[in-house]
This record gives C-alpha cells, structure tokens and sequence, in this order.
C-alpha cells in the first residue's frame, strides 16, 4: 500500500495552532495530499496544484520517528485530514502505542460516521470556520456548509476533544459576519480559543488587498464580549498571541508571533490552573511542557523594527519580545514608502539595490552587504529556464548599479549554480532513526550500522560517513550532543527527504560545485572562508567595500568576469546557501547551527526570527564594530541577512515559504 504523506516536520502545538493545549508540546506536523474544498484564497493550493515529495511511510514508521524525536503529539496539519481519513486513523492508533497524542487541523467536513471514530481517537482538533453562513462556503470555498461545521465543533465538544476555532480573516468578509462567527461560537462555549487568522490572498484572490491589522485589532475588541480568548495570527510581532486573564488582564502565557500560523511559547506564569494574579480558573488542556532555557547562550543585543502592512512595531533581538528604542530607526520612512515586494516579484532585486542605496546616504558605512537571493527563488519554483536567465540578468544590473552608484571597491561572490533536481532520496523510509538534511547534507540521529548500509544503497547516495570519520575530513570534532552518527552526501542533482524537509516541490536545486566564482576589485580569496579576512583587511586599512551575497548564480550563469574560489571542506562542496552565509561571515569552514541542523531541537528562548541560532558576535560585520567601523547588510534573504552579518542596521524581507509577512529593519 501507498502512504501519501508528504510532510513530516517537527514543531511545537503553538504552530498548529493549539494555545490551551498541554501549552509547549513538542509535535509532529504531518499530512498528505488533497482538501475536500477549493478556497479561492487557499495559501496551500502548492499541495493541490504542485507535484507532492511522498514519504511513503506506514503508520507505525511515523509513530517511530515521533518517538525518536521525544514529542508528544502528532498533528495532522498539512492539508485536510477527511481526505486521507484511514491513513489519519491508523496513524492515530499507532501513535497510542507509543503514548503519543494525536489532533489535527481541519475545515470540518466530516461525515457523521466520521466523527464518531475521530471522537474517540484524537485528543484535540483546530477547526476552521472559514465564513458566516452557506453562501460564503458556496462561492468562496467552493464546497461545504457553514452548519455542518458547526456540528463538528458542537460534536467534537462534546465528545471531550479539545476544541480550538481558526477563522481567516478574508478581506471581502464583513465585520457582521465576522462577528457572527464569534456569537456561534460562544454559544457553544465562551471558552473557546478563537484564532482570527490575517489572510495573504493567495491562489484566484492573488490580486485582493491584505487584511488589516487595525480592523482585526477592533474585531478582536467588540468580540471580546463573546470570547474570552481570542488571537490574531499571521502577520509578525503580533502582541495579540499572548493569553491573558479574562477577569483581571494578567499575562498567563506568552507567546511569540514571527508570522505563519500560530505562534512560539516564550513564557508560562499559570500557577495551578489559576491566573498568577487573581486566582480565577484559566481553562486549558493538559500539562505545561516548555523546554528549558538557555542561559548560558549568548543572544542577539539589538532592536528589531518590524513593518506589517503599515503596522509597526519594535522587538528585542534575543527573544523577539516587544520592546521599546529610543531613537528612528534610520529607514523608517524609506521602508514604509518602499514595502518589499515579494521574493517572485521582478521588483526584488532592485529593492535591495535601492535600500542599500538608501543606507548608504543615511549611515556612510564602511561595509555593505548586499544579498540578492531571487535568482534562487526563481530557479527553484518557476521551470522555465529563459525565466531564470532574465532574473540574473536582472541581478548582474543591480549589482552594477549599486557598485557604480557607490563607488565602493566590491567582492561579489556567485554562491553555486542551480541544477535540475534528478530525484528524491527517501531517507526516512529507509531507516529506523530520523534524519535532518539540508542541500547538499544530510544527518542521521539513533542511527545504527544497519541504517548506514541501508542508505548507503540507495540511488543518489554519493557516501555515508561516521560522525567521527565526517569529523576528520573536516578537521574538527562533531559534538555528539548536537549530531548524529552518520552523515549522507548525496549525488549531484538529488535532494533528501527528511524529517525536517520543506515539503514544497523544486524544480532545480543548489549545486555541489567545488569553486565557485567571485568578482572582485580586492584580492581574490583561495576558499570562501578567506572572504572574512580580506574584505575586513580592505576595510580597517580605510577603503570602502560592498560585499556581494549572490544567491542562486554559479560559474555557468555568473555575469561577470570570474576567478575561482574553494567551495569545499575536506574534499565535500557545501551544498547549501546556508553554510555558505555562515562560512563568509565567520571564517570558519563548519558553523554548527547551519550545518544539517536537527530542527526538533531548537531553542524555544532565543529568537525564532534567527532559526533559535545563538547569536553570531564572531563574524566580518563584528570586526568592522570593534575597530570602530560602520557596516550595514541588505537582502532579500529572510534571516540569513541579519544572522550571519549583524551589523549596524540591517534590513532584509521577512517571509515563509514565500509568503510575504513584512520588512525587519535591526539596529545596533
């Protein structure tokens, strides 16, 4: 038999999004391929629409993994679990052997049949109510009625089931519907989390304006008479994800909003059940499970300025709690009068060229680092090679206008070609552990020899190496605390499924190219890693220097005169953008939070904006501030830009799996 998943990737409950439920729980997302509806808006239409990356895997292999990666539900959340009911009940029965939870993510449209076997089988369910009444099911969902899922909450209520409510917020949705959306549910129970999700209009709604921020914030003010717990998601920074205390206003939970559905649990204060302050009841399922701290990681010291759709707001870089600064941040108008466009919009490149123009007559700095990264966006979503082509084509221009306008001396460094993906190596199929991978790399955790010889056959497997053999080739000793025993390097053109994959389909990926070309009025460095040392030298020595991040272009494409550069360790090229940021940036050939990183185990107090890395104070940009000089960084690189180069004031888009949630501009 065929199992259809097509995501398996870990996480916290808070993503799903469960707020009241065993708040801090480590989970499994996981889903296949299908929906029951065709929401004109759908921001997942890619798992309708786009070829699917199938897992394979039979119900007691995703309870396994799960186990393995210590968590202690699992979410069916991808897409609409009614479509692959069996394989979803299975999997929840399997689970149950392990003492793992299930729930799920869902539109709601059961059968009755249906709802009885889920009744007794999950533990909790986000349901989304997605309009007010049949007509808006009918004309913008394409399917169901509003009165069926109202009788799967109802049901499901209760039958026990943790129940949570996502509405998205759809900008054609009136606040009268929206509000009778609220009024159904408190008449179910005022209990009830409400998440009011801003919607991105993807799909057939592409062109509609975005939601407000201020009209959700009145929403959620008027409905507070109906609801006790009400949040608003998806755009970042959003204070509205915090649960406070319905009688007195005390904080209880508090979460942290990057953008994306959900949220993450910075802090909880509930003391047995109860409000810290007054002592009233603050309903919720289960134990608290926050992971512990990390006192001893050294954190991000600057302010963040996030813009939304014309919200602003300010951040603390250590953990992105809302903070105040007391000065403009230097782009402030500059930002708002020129909103990043998107990473497949034309306009992306030039936007980096334009704002580090614009930092440049603001600060004078003595260093910009300018990344421009949609070369890659485009060679990885669109087929179409001439589309590629026009898009360097676009990039070796704003390169050479940002050097001309400048005047700077510069190093642009082409980061490797993109080439067809050939195939898919199914790792986690194939052993009993679980495997983090990245381009180019892959990791392999409760491993054993078997699993070794089990992947070393597969087809696209260039050679499987021991933590300790993986070690000496690179010259450094592999915490066995962070790493796994084995790590995979694949063949050219084949990309790993893992249990931390971005499940989206691409249709060309990064290439394990042993030099890459760099262009450049400084000397020429032998190995990325020397870049470091180079472009600082030119700079502290009293010249001006523009750094150059291309993403996406290697020796095949790259538009300028070239010279080559290494792009290996210990004979393996890095195959991923990831490691080539940080070895730029640092100097050293292995960054370990960049490195086939295991997901799961990430760091719930340090800033998610920065993929919870420690903050990386050993770097290019860290030269330059402690010899007294000014550096600035640019991108269209969603935190890469401002984790491997920190400088003064970076500024870089911030968007998920494409979806664009705003700009962060940081300041030292």
């Amino acid at each position: 038999m065929n199992y259809p998943l097509t995501t398996l990737y870990p996480g916290h409950a808070e993503r799903i999004p469960f707020f009241h439920f065993h708040p801090g729980i480590r989970t499994v997302s996981v889903g296949t391929y299908g929906c029951n509806l065709n929401c004109r808006y759908c921001m997942n239409q890619h798992l309708l629409n786009e070829p699917a990356l199938f897992y394979d895997l039979a119900p007691e292999q995703v309870a396994d993994k799960a186990a393995a990666a210590r968590t202690g539900l699992i979410s069916f959340s991808a897409n609409e679990p009614a479509v692959s009911f069996p394989y979803f009940i299975d999997i929840a029965q399997a689970a149950r052997e392990k003492s793992i939870m299930t729930g799920c993510s869902t539109n709601g449209l059961f059968t009755e049949g249906q709802l009885i076997i889920l009744g007794s089988e999950i533990s909790c369910a986000n349901i989304s109510l997605k309009g007010p009444d049949t007509k808006f099911y009918r004309e913008v969902c394409r399917g169901g009625s509003f009165e069926q899922v109202v009788q799967t909450i109802e049901a499901l209520h209760e039958r026990g089931v943790h129940v949570e409510v996502t509405t998205p917020y759809v900008p054609s949705m009136t606040r009268h519907g929206m509000m009778h959306i609220a009024a159904t549910i408190s008449g179910i129970s005022r209990s009830i989390p409400w998440h009011i999700f801003r919607l991105l209009p993807e799909y057939e709604y592409r062109d509609l304006p975005r939601t407000g921020i201020v009209d959700m914030i009145e929403l959620k003010n008027e409905a507070g008479d109906l609801l006790d717990y009400i949040y608003l998601e998806n755009f970042a920074n959003s204070i509205w994800v915090d649960t406070l205390c319905p009688r007195c206003g005390e904080l209880v939970f508090k979460r942290v909003s990057t953008g994306g559905c959900g949220a993450t649990l910075f802090d909880a204060r509930i003391r047995e059940g109860c409000c810290p302050a007054c002592g009233s009841p603050v309903p919720f399922t289960g134990e608290v499970c926050m992971d512990p701290g990390d006192d001893g990681v050294e954190k991000d010291p600057r302010k963040g300025v996030i813009e939304v759709g014309g919200w602003k707001s300010v951040v603390d870089m250590a953990g992105c709690l809302p903070a105040e600064h007391d000065r403009p941040a230097p782009l402030d108008g500059f930002i708002s009068e020129n909103p990043y466009p998107g990473d497949m919009d034309a306009a992306s490149d030039a936007w980096v060229t334009d704002t580090a123009l614009a930092s440049v007559d603001a600060c004078s700095p003595d260093l910009v680092v300018a990344t421009y990264a949609q070369c890659a966006f485009i060679a990885r979503h669109r087929e179409d090679e001439q589309a590629y082509r026009e898009f360097v084509g676009i990039a070796h221009q704003e390169i050479k206008r940002l050097i001309a306008e400048t005047g700077y001396d510069y190093l642009v460094v082409g980061l490797g070609d993109m080439v067809p993906a050939k195939g898919t190596i199914n790792l986690e199929k194939h052993i009993q552990g679980i495997a983090s991978a990245d381009d180019g790399i892959a990791c392999l955790y409760h491993a054993g020899p078997e699993d070794a010889e089990a992947v070393s056959g597969l087809e696209g497997v260039q050679a499987v190496y021991p933590r300790e053999r993986f070690g000496e080739l690179l010259g450094t000793d592999l915490d066995p605390d962070l790493y796994g025993e084995y790590f995979v390097i694949p063949e050219q053109g084949w990309r790993f499924l893992a249990f931390s994959s971005v499940g989206r389909f691409s249709h060309r990926i990064d290439s394990l190219d042993p030099y890459v070309p760099v262009f450049t009025s400084l000397a020429v460095p032998p190995h990325l890693s020397d870049i470091r040392r180079i472009v600082s030298g030119a700079v502290t020595s009293g010249r001006k220097v523009v750094l150059f991040m291309v993403d996406g272009v290697g020796n095949r494409h790259f538009p300028f005169d070239k010279a080559p550069v290494s792009n290996s360790v210990g004979g393996i090229p890095y195959g991923s953008t990831l490691h080539q940021y940080m070895v730029v940036s640092t100097g050293r050939t292995l960054n370990p939070h960049f490195f086939a990183y295991p997901h799961w185990k990430s760091r719930p107090n340090i800033n998610p904006f920065s993929r919870h890395a420690p903050f990386n104070s050993d770097c290019l940009t860290a030269d330059l501030g402690r010899s007294g000089r000014t550096a600035v960084s640019i991108g269209n690189r969603s935190i890469m830009t401002h984790t491997a180069f920190p400088a003064d004031l970076t500024i870089e888009c911030h968007c998920t799996s494409l979806h664009h949630h705003g700009t962060l501009e940081v300041i030292a």
